[in-house]
């Protein structure tokens, strides 16, 4: 009997008789799943995947370009953060097993033009292609136009082009989609759409959604659909939904999410904001209550900026393996599920400003990298204010972090929770303040917040550590984890009622005098005379504080740059100013406003100007205005609102800061005051009360 070699032709004979006779095809690993090329944005972490099958032991081989990676020799690859000379590279992989090879497809990489943080002008509404009226408008009868307005978003959806803006007049027009799967978009715009109440109007929707092509070949949580679309001024009901979508801006809203927000686990889950899977997603100038979760995220390139967000039953912000976040200006606090954690329920969860984490599940990219926390106050957390954590992570660490500018009041637990180990961590100008006896009134409790205790991750595991300028408040509890054996730098820092336990560092200031103005108001700005003042290092400061302001040669220490106040009648006189004229309610140049006033918002007395004057720049789910204050004058700034301009009532907002310099003199900011607009208020005023300080 002749036999041929396996896997060719395999044929048995004996004399006279054919035994059998088979075939057997040539038996190479199989490619499942091929790379895809993919949109990545300078300074993110490209990723390629291939899906194979195979005999025996199969392994893996990444090219660039034709050219063997190094060490590359797994199912899935991680790049450098690329850049532009990056793009059109090509990556593919050589699959082996026992029986042979196969080569897969090529995945290419594209680079973005667009990042979440760029400004993006807003259009004006009077050049809007499309108007709707969920009251008076008709879709039978309109056109579209500010005249004869539709009177349902689906009669639009399926009209609009890249470049067209939507004006919404008052009305509730039930939920927004944008579904690709569901066939209501099929192809992405070519420029944004804007979606935009029109002036003095709060329309309200349900849910905003937008889904994109889930791909689960991706091993980079990039979106697989650029919608280019922006929401602006709605109150939404029933949170934003993000999935598998790039490109969406959120911006001056009031967003909620249907109750209830405790109680089980998928109550407590629930976010006002949910991104999985996107990339270029901006939620800035929000205000974010009645929800479990604020903003919860999975993504790339994420701007979440001057958001207020507040009385929630879980976590202000979510980031579970993120690449590239800008978390910025927002002020975040009374977080509280209800719950205390000894003996808690199933479902009950720590509720923290900020929480950091890795997913628990298969996902292949699970560290936080490149996320920067800037000029953001956190206070009257549950919890804690930054909750850090990073597990065993299946590729790499979290790196690449920048905690700068903020201000960090009492919570629960730690003020700030960074104990466990990070890559090129860098902790500078913040300012941790205690308040004595200090308490908060959550949706269903009062709570003590007793602690300002901070854990940074000064481990021999750690890495580019640095630790200057920041102002510490001490307590003799869980001040283990600030260590400065394993810190690359660990300067400059002043700590308020030191204790033995706390490490100092280089050029320490250790000081029993308060640092700050009021603690209690939860700004950090630091009192006259402070140790904190001129007394940070020069060497690699940051250039503006919290607020904006430039800092001095010699950098304070903490949030702020002292800014010293100029008193009013020094102020009148430096403007030659006398008699009647320097009184605080005149009025010398006639345009509406008092000296007080002109004083207060960085105006002139002399010089008639529209510019000084508070003005309303938009009137939505979380409006008000804007006004200038210049940041020498001793006054008090209120707000009040009132609903029919006879009654007046207390409003406890805390401005956001739009320009930290308007004029280029340093003096004036412009301030933005998000007034929250109840479900049913059909009008609302807001004023400014100026006195001068005591």
């Amino acid at each position: 009997m002749r036999r041929f070699p396996w896997p060719f032709l395999r044929v048995a004979f004996a004399p006279g008789i054919l035994s059998s006779f088979a075939y057997l095809a040539s038996a190479v690993p199989t490619i499942n799943s091929q790379p895809r090329e993919d949109t990545f944005f300078p300074g993110q972490v490209a990723g390629f995947r291939v899906v194979a099958s195979g005999t025996g032991q199969v392994t893996y081989q990444w090219y660039r370009d034709n050219q063997p990676i190094a060490g590359a020799i797994k199912d899935r690859h991680y790049t450098a953060a690329v850049h532009g000379a990056d793009a059109g590279s090509a990556y593919k992989v050589v699959v082996t097993d026992d029986t042979g090879t196969v080569t897969s497809a090529a995945g290419h990489i594209r680079m973005s033009a667009y990042r979440a943080a760029e400004a993006l002008p807003l259009p004006d509404t009077a050049t809007a292609r499309y108007h709707l009226d969920a009251v008076s408008g008709s879709d039978a009868s309109g056109d579209g136009s500010a005249a004869k307005p539709y009177q349902t978003f689906a009669r639009v959806r399926p009209l609009l082009r890249g470049g067209e803006v939507v004006v919404f007049a008052a009305g509730d027009y039930g939920n927004l989609s944008f579904n690709y799967t569901g066939g209501e978009i099929t192809t992405p715009y070519t420029d944004w759409v804007t979606l935009m109440a029109a002036p003095g109007a709060t329309p309200r929707i349900g849910q905003f959604y937008a889904h994109g092509n889930w791909n689960n070949s991706r091993v980079v949580y990039n979106g697989n659909f650029e919608f280019r679309l922006r929401l602006h001024g709605f109150l939404i009901t029933d949170g934003v939904r993000i999935a598998d979508g790039d490109l969406i801006r959120i911006e001056r809203c009031a967003i909620r999410r249907i109750g209830p927000w405790s109680g089980s686990e998928a109550d407590i889950g629930k976010a006002a904001v949910s991104v999985r899977a996107g990339r270029s997603i901006t939620v800035e100038d929000c205000d974010i209550t009645e929800t479990a979760v604020g903003i919860g995220a999975r993504g790339n390139d994420l701007v979440f900026r001057r958001n207020h967000i507040h009385e929630i039953c879980h976590d202000g912000v979510q980031l579970t393996g993120c690449d590239q976040v800008l978390v910025e200006g927002n002020r975040i606090h009374n977080l509280d599920d209800g719950e205390d954690d000894i003996a808690p329920p199933v479902w009950n969860r720590h509720c923290d400003g900020l929480h950091l984490y890795p997913e628990a599940d298969a996902a292949p990219v699970d560290a936080n990298v490149g996320v920067t926390i800037r000029g953001n106050t956190i206070f009257h957390c549950e919890a804690m204010g930054i909750m850090f954590q990073n597990r065993e992570t299946k590729i790499h660490v979290s790196r690449d972090f920048v905690v700068e500018n903020n201000v960090f009041g009492p919570s629960g637990g730690f003020s700030i929770h960074f104990k466990d180990y990070c890559h090129s961590f860098v902790f500078r100008h913040n300012s941790m303040l205690h308040v004595e006896n200090d308490s908060f009134v959550g949706r269903y409790r009062t709570l003590a917040c007793a602690s300002s205790a901070v854990g940074l991750p000064t481990y021999a595991a750690s890495s580019g550590v640095q630790i200057y300028n920041n102002i510490f408040h001490g307590q003799d509890t869980n001040w283990g984890w600030i260590n400065p054996l394993h810190a690359e730098r660990f300067d400059h820092n002043l700590y308020h009622r030191w204790d033995a336990a706390l490490a100092q560092g280089e050029a320490a200031i250790v000081t029993g005098q308060d640092p700050f103005a009021d603690a209690a108001s939860f700004d950090g700005r630091l009192v006259s005379g402070s140790a904190a003042i001129d007394n940070g290092s020069a060497v690699d400061p940051i250039g503006i504080d919290l607020r904006g302001a430039a800092r001095d040669a010699r950098p304070d220490i903490g949030a702020h740059e002292f800014v010293p106040t100029s008193p009013y009648a020094a102020w009148a006189a430096a403007a030659g100013l006398t008699g009647a004229e320097a009184l605080l309610s005149a009025d010398p140049d006639g345009d509406g406003l008092s000296n007080l006033l002109e004083y207060a918002l960085g105006g002139s007395p002399l010089l008639p100007s529209i510019a000084p004057t508070p003005s309303v720049i938009f009137s939505d789910g979380a409006g008000a205005f804007s006004h200038r204050r210049n940041k020498t004058a001793a006054v008090t700034f209120a707000y009040e609102t009132s609903t029919d301009l006879s009654t007046w009532a207390p409003l406890v907002v805390t401005p956001s800061v739009v320009t930290g310099d308007v004029d280029g003199d340093g003096k004036v900011e412009l301030l933005r005051v998000l007034a929250p607009i109840s479900a049913g208020e059909t009008r609302k005023f807001v004023r400014l009360v100026v006195t001068t300080a005591p």
